[in-house]
């Protein structure tokens, strides 16, 4: 079977991830690398953009207000979860 044929649920929270940052950020998916779901896909999933990479620019550059930290904290996790 081709690995392109092989699903992963979490892989569809890792695209989740990435769609609400890049939205948050007002940039396109596509800027959107390096962020990383720890677990499996269920409620105790960890969606972690620590390592997040935006148009080249670490996160906290990007999104670095302090209601931008709340929000990842909060709506964003609950949202990818």
């Amino acid at each position: 079977i081709p690995r392109e044929n092989i699903p992963a649920p979490t892989r569809l929270d890792h695209n989740r991830l990435h769609a609400q940052i890049a939205t948050r950020a007002g940039v396109s998916v596509n800027d959107v690398t390096r962020c990383c779901i720890w677990g499996n896909h269920s409620s105790t999933q960890f969606p972690d953009p620590s390592r997040a990479v935006i148009q080249g620019r670490p996160i906290g550059e990007v999104l670095g207000k302090p209601e931008d930290v709340d929000w990842m904290r909060g709506e964003m996790m609950e949202g990818v979860q």
